[in-house]
Parts: structure tokens; C-alpha cells; sequence
């Protein structure tokens, strides 16, 4: 057949063209070894794979190494971590790697972000091509919902495309459960020939305050949660803002300055105070104030959230009861100290009071 190319035609339209006018039964087929035909006669190939589609389409010349089309490399993945534990305000940095072959056009690579992570557009990068691209931002009002990357080609040769950029989690994160961000590869308008999704998970707290004795719920007790021990003078307590679920007020890790921002968490009526968006590392929570007429929680508690399975947390619930009364001092403590110059004070002043009774009676 003698064929004339124009500059819209494609190896797919080549194949079916031949589809239609040759009975393929009736060609004669070669072995491949490891992907690799050898000592084939000049002339046009036409390639097939168990997927039934074609793979390429060329002039032979001696051995032909097969590169299968269908074969899509393509891949997200947030940082390095087996599971993608992050809390609310953490930055992840998300990774996109795809196999881009020579003569590749109209590459497009779009990423979706879900309501609870806000993109850091200016963060994207694109390493492993020199091929010139467009990126276009997409939004929903003022907020950045995702990206496009467009690469018009053709790709002069082979190659590993890594895209990078990050996104933060915000306090719309779905809490103890999941948050997914979902990339795609089109080509030559062909959509989602690739696809990837990473699923971001973040864990949550409940305190619950209640009497040691009858499990009484109490109100008015303050709470401070840090990242680091507290008894470590450098430690400073995590800051949260109020946030209504399902007209319920709950809690999420915020900033200085956000609205309704505090280092302090009090127990209301219910004696619960629940936490949202925290990552799965160890917190210590220290009371700082108890409810009127009990004791104040001894000590500093830990508590880190447990993802054997990803986005199933346990460990997610602190019991911390009271006792009615005053704390005693502390054993060894200034209290010890007190009571031995308070006990030494009576033991001086009765021996005073007898050498004056005894002199008296002289």
C-alpha cells in the first residue's frame, strides 16, 4: 500500500485503516524474547498486544525493541509515610511521577483537591522533562481547588515526569476518617488513562471529666494539650478554635490569633471536650484548674492515636476522673519541709514552756 501522511493522521488511524483492508489472520506473525523481535525483514510492522490494542507502529530495520503503549506509569503519593497521618495545619507535600514516552502530545495531568485541603499553587514544580507547559489554577470563589498541567508535545524523548507541590489541612478535614485527593492523566483527549488517590487522615480526642465516685460528670475543669511534655520549660501549649458539629461545639488545632483561638479548654455541662484534626503522634494533656471542690489531676496524661489500620484510630478517648478535696503535699516536697519546721516549732516551744514550769517550782 502506498500511503500519504498528512499532519492529523496517527499510528491508531494507520492501524485501523489496515484493519479494514487485511485480513490480519493472514500475516505472518514473529516471536518476541524479553519484548525484542529479531532479524525481521524491512518493511511496516503492525504490533498488538494482550491488551488488543496497538503498541507501535514502524519501519523495521534489523532488531525492533517493543515499547508497550498501554503500559501507564503513573503515581501519587503524599511524602514518604505508609500512612498519610496529618492534623489540621500541617503542610503535605504531594508527589506525582508519570512515564511520558517519545512523541507523546497533548499531556495533561489535572489534580483535585477535596474541601479539606486548601493547594499551595505557586508550589508546584515540574523535574525529570525540559517539555515546555501551561499550568491553570482551578477555583471555587477565592478558594484553590486543584490544578491543570498541560504539556502540548510531542516529547522529543522518553521520559520521568515528577510534579511536586503542596497543600494544607484545613479545619473541613473529614476528622477520624478520611480526606482524598485525586490525580489524572489524559492524552490526546483521551481521559483518565491514568489515575491515582491519596487518602489523608487525621484523628480525634474526647475528654471526658467525671466524679471518681458516683462517675458524675463535671463541669469547669481546664485542660492544656501540648506536643511536648510539658515539665519541659520550652513547652508551650497548642492553641484550638471552637467549631460547630452538627450544632455541637468541638474543638480543632488552630493559630495564634485565629478567631476564638485558646490555649485553654474548659469541660462544659456535659464534662466532654472533644478535639478534632490531630495527627497520630503522642499529646500530653495536663490539667490545669478542677472543678470546684476536687482535687486537681495529679500528673501529666499521654495519649496518641493508634492507625493499625489506615483511617481506623483507637486511643482516640481520655477518662479522667476526680476525687472530692484538697490535694496533700507531696512526699519529700515543700509540705514535708513545712510540717517538719511546723513540728519542730511545737517540739521547741512545749520544751520552753516546761523549763518555765520547772523554774517556777523552784
Amino acid at each position: 500500500w502506498n500511503v500519504t501522511f498528512d499532519s492529523s493522521l496517527s499510528a491508531e488511524d494507520i492501524v485501523e485503516f489496515i484493519k479494514g483492508k487485511v485480513d490480519l489472520s493472514k500475516l505472518k506473525s514473529s516471536s518476541f524474547t524479553n519484548g525484542v523481535a529479531s532479524n525481521l525483514d524491512s518493511g511496516y510492522y503492525y504490533v498488538t498486544s494482550t491488551a488488543g490494542s496497538v503498541v507501535m507502529l514502524q519501519t523495521a530495520t534489523g532488531d525492533v525493541t517493543i515499547k508497550d503503549k498501554n503500559d501507564i506509569q503513573f503515581e501519587k503519593t503524599a511524602d514518604d509515610k505508609e500512612i498519610t497521618d496529618y492534623a489540621v495545619g500541617d503542610t503535605v507535600p504531594f508527589t506525582i511521577t508519570f512515564k511520558a514516552y517519545k512523541g507523546w502530545e497533548n499531556v495533561t495531568v489535572t489534580d483535585t483537591m477535596s474541601e479539606g485541603l486548601d493547594l499551595d499553587f505557586e508550589s508546584i514544580q515540574v523535574k525529570g522533562t525540559t517539555q515546555a507547559f501551561e499550568k491553570t489554577e482551578t477555583k471555587v470563589g477565592q478558594t484553590t481547588t486543584g490544578f491543570t498541567l498541560t504539556f502540548a508535545g510531542p516529547f522529543a524523548t522518553d521520559a520521568t515526569v515528577t510534579i511536586t507541590y503542596n497543600a494544607k489541612v484545613n479545619n473541613k478535614a473529614v476528622f477520624n476518617e478520611n480526606e482524598t485527593n485525586k490525580a489524572t492523566l489524559q492524552k490526546d483527549n483521551n481521559t483518565n488513562i491514568g489515575n491515582d488517590t491519596v487518602t489523608i487522615y487525621n484523628y480525634d480526642l474526647t475528654i471526658n471529666k467525671f466524679d471518681n465516685a458516683d462517675k458524675t460528670v463535671l463541669a469547669g475543669a481546664e485542660f492544656q494539650i501540648y506536643k511536648e511534655n510539658p515539665s519541659n520549660d520550652s513547652a508551650t501549649p497548642l492553641y484550638f478554635a471552637p467549631v460547630s458539629e452538627d450544632g455541637v461545639t468541638v474543638y480543632t488545632i488552630a493559630k495564634e490569633g485565629d478567631d476564638g483561638a485558646t490555649q485553654t479548654l474548659t469541660t462544659p455541662a456535659t464534662g466532654t471536650i472533644s478535639i478534632r484534626g490531630l495527627d497520630d503522634i503522642t499529646y500530653y494533656v495536663k490539667e490545669t484548674k478542677a472543678p470546684e471542690g476536687y482535687n486537681l489531676m495529679e500528673g501529666i496524661k499521654t495519649f496518641k492515636p493508634s492507625a493499625q489500620t489506615v483511617g481506623t484510630a483507637s486511643n482516640t478517648k481520655l477518662d479522667v476522673p476526680n476525687n472530692k478535696g484538697q490535694n496533700l503535699p507531696s512526699t519529700g516536697g515543700m509540705g514535708t519541709t513545712l510540717m517538719y519546721t511546723v513540728g519542730g516549732m511545737m517540739v521547741v516551744g512545749a520544751a520552753a514552756i516546761y523549763v518555765t514550769k520547772k523554774r517556777t517550782n523552784a
